[in-house]
Formats: structure tokens, C-alpha cells, sequence
């Protein structure tokens, strides 16, 4: 316990320095907010845009639900989606909503572990992998920046192996594994350890996916639609910052990698740290401009976070209520 402690202070402190040096390098500028009261109409629009990306994302969890035949209606599966994505966005670190998410799944499919871990595992890599997929199809556009800028050099070189490492870890886990047969040489083993049942039920699982190859590709585009309308609610920022039109390119591939950098566990929720990818980002794609670029990334997150607060207090009031549930069993409550 003291060790957590010791680390989240740690984290904490490492915030306050990036958002100090952000903050002395102009790059954030805490007076812009002050201009989301000039426009409380656009304002209102740009928060009610946030929601548009959860239902996109509730979308591609229930078609990957629906590959391992869990039965989860897609109106039912909008409030997991919410609550987990709450989680992911508003406390500290990145996975907080998966096992809220993967807790909903076993609590209704308690005989759907596999499926259920392997549904959010390839819900996440799919979002990445919509990602890093931009990045790739739009790098020759910028090759001559690339070629005389080492930082984007290093980022874009970055991008590309992940996406080639993904690509190859995807054909592997859903065509090579099978074709190597390694469920029936388990079965075959004179010595069955007990280990090897739950291996052999993970592996089929896996399996069921290379049978669903159009519902990976369209999971795929939706998250690369989920990116773009993203992209649209940082656009509406910028434009209630009153900041110099860009090309929505850039700022589209500076959000991707900012939501990047974001899962670097060096600060709380990657506070600071993807506010400084995409500040960084936009200047190198933008040499000469001097714009507090993190600060458009700062407001996005607090729009998100305003956005996702309910989801977490709500998600905190069901599970403190489920706990009471499970503590008085003679008391009954409906879900």
C-alpha cells in the first residue's frame, strides 16, 4: 500500500513539472478556457458531440460480442460501454474500465470467460489498430517534413512498426496458430496437464475470429470514424479558442498520437504527457507557429472527463450497491 502511495506521488509530481514546463513554454495557456463562456451555445454542441463516439464504440464491442456469440443487445451493451470508457477517462490509468466491462460480461455470460476477455482485448487492439492505420495511409503526405524532421522521423518509424507488429501478432493469433495445430497436439499429449483445458478453450476462441474477417474490417473503419469525429470535436475547440485555421490533417494526426503517448503510465491518466505529444506534434508539422497547441488537447480531455464523470459516479453507486448486495444476501435488489 505504502509503495502505491509512494508511486502515485511520484506520478503526481511528475504532472505538475510537464504541465510547469508546458505552462512556461507557452505552450498552455490556461486563460484560453475562459473563452468557452464567450460561446456557451457552441460549447453546448461540442460536449454533446463527445457522446457520438461512444455509441461508434459500443457498436464495435457488440459486434465483437457477437462473434463469441455473447448475447448482448446492443442497447445493453451502451451502458458498459459508457461506464467503462468513464473509468478508462477519468480515474488513473488506462484499464480501469476493461475489468468493468469484462466484471458486466461474466456477471451475465459467467460461462463466457474466454469470449468475454477476448471480445474487450480485441476491442482495444482494433481501436489502436483504426489508429495507427491513419498515421500509415497519411505518412507519404508527409514525407518531406518527415525526411528533414528527426522527432516525426522517430514517431511516424514508431507508428509504422506497431502497425506491422500488430498486423503480423493478428495473423498470427487468427490463421498460424490453427494451422500449426496446437489444440490437437495438447489433446494428444499422453501426460494432460490441467493447465491445458483452459489453453485449449482460450485458443478456440481465438479461433472463432478467423471466421469473422468482415467484421474485423469493419470494426476496424469504425474505429478510424471514431477518430474522426473526434477530430471534429477538436476542430470545434480550436475554433472556440479563436486559434489560426490548420490543415485538420495535422491536428488529426497530432491527436492520435497524443491518445498515444496518453497510455504511458508516467503520470496519472497520462496527464501532461499527451498534451505534450500533441503540442510537440503540431509544431513540428507547423514550423514557425508558436500556438499553445496543449491546450487544446488539455480541453479536450476535460470535455471528455466532464462528459464521463457521470458514468464513473454511477458506475460507483452500482458497484457499492451490488457489494451491499453480496454482503446482506437476504436482501434483494434489481439490476
Amino acid at each position: 500500500m505504502k509503495n502505491k502511495k509512494f508511486w502515485l506521488c511520484i506520478k503526481i509530481l511528475c504532472t505538475a513539472i510537464i504541465l510547469f514546463i508546458l505552462i512556461h513554454s507557452s505552450q498552455l495557456n490556461i486563460n484560453l478556457f475562459y473563452t468557452f463562456f464567450n460561446n456557451p451555445i457552441l460549447t453546448f454542441i461540442t460536449i454533446l458531440f463527445c457522446y457520438l463516439p461512444t455509441f461508434l464504440n459500443t457498436w464495435r464491442w457488440y459486434r465483437l460480442n457477437y462473434i463469441q456469440k455473447i448475447k448482448l443487445p446492443f442497447l445493453h451493451t451502451i451502458t458498459p460501454t459508457y461506464l467503462g470508457f468513464a473509468f478508462n477517462n477519468v480515474l488513473p490509468g488506462s484499464v480501469g474500465g476493461d475489468f468493468y466491462r469484462l466484471y458486466y460480461l461474466l456477471k451475465k455470460f459467467p460461462e463466457q470467460k474466454n469470449g468475454a476477455i477476448l471480445s474487450i482485448f480485441f476491442d482495444r487492439i482494433l481501436g489502436l489498430m483504426g489508429m495507427m492505420l491513419i498515421i500509415c495511409i497519411f505518412t507519404p503526405y508527409y514525407i518531406n517534413l518527415i525526411h528533414h524532421n528527426k522527432t516525426l522521423m522517430y514517431i511516424f518509424s514508431i507508428c509504422a512498426a506497431c502497425s506491422a507488429g500488430g498486423l503480423i501478432a493478428f495473423i498470427t493469433l487468427l490463421f498460424i496458430l490453427e494451422k500449426i495445430n496446437i489444440t490437437s497436439w495438447l489433446k494428444n499429449k499422453p501426460y494432460y496437464p490441467s493447465w491445458s483445458t483452459k489453453l485449449i478453450s482460450f485458443l478456440n476462441a481465438i479461433y472463432i475470429y478467423r471466421n469473422s474477417k468482415l467484421i474485423i474490417l469493419e470494426n476496424i473503419f469504425i474505429s478510424m470514424t471514431s477518430q474522426i469525429w473526434m477530430l471534429i470535436i477538436i476542430l470545434l475547440i480550436t475554433k472556440l479558442m479563436n486559434f489560426p485555421f490548420l490543415s485538420p490533417l495535422d491536428y488529426l494526426i497530432a491527436l492520435i498520437i497524443g491518445q498515444i503517448a496518453n497510455l504511458i503510465p508516467f503520470t496519472p491518466g497520462g496527464i501532461g504527457i499527451g498534451e505534450a505529444a500533441f503540442a510537440n506534434v503540431m509544431l513540428a508539422l507547423n514550423p514557425g507557429t508558436s500556438s499553445a497547441y496543449a491546450t487544446v488537447f488539455l480541453a479536450w480531455r476535460l470535455l471528455m472527463t466532464i462528459m464521463y464523470l457521470p458514468g464513473v459516479l454511477m458506475g460507483i453507486y452500482k458497484f457499492n450497491r451490488n457489494h451491499l448486495a453480496f454482503s446482506h444476501p437476504g436482501s434483494h435488489s434489481s439490476e
